[in-house]
């Protein structure tokens, strides 16, 4: 999948949607990994 972020000659629209799904992603499992500490479903198991 990542292989055309360095090879695309074709404008480009392809890498810009790519590089806004992964963003997307990424910013949504960190909400996720937010929520779940707030809410107590995820712990931490370091010592305090």
């Amino acid at each position: 999948m990542h292989v055309f972020l360095f090879k695309d000659r074709s404008g480009g629209q392809r890498t810009v949607r790519a590089l806004t799904l992964r963003i997307g992603l990424s910013v949504l499992l960190f909400v996720l990994l937010i929520l779940g500490f707030q809410s107590g479903l995820l712990q931490s198991r370091l010592p305090m």
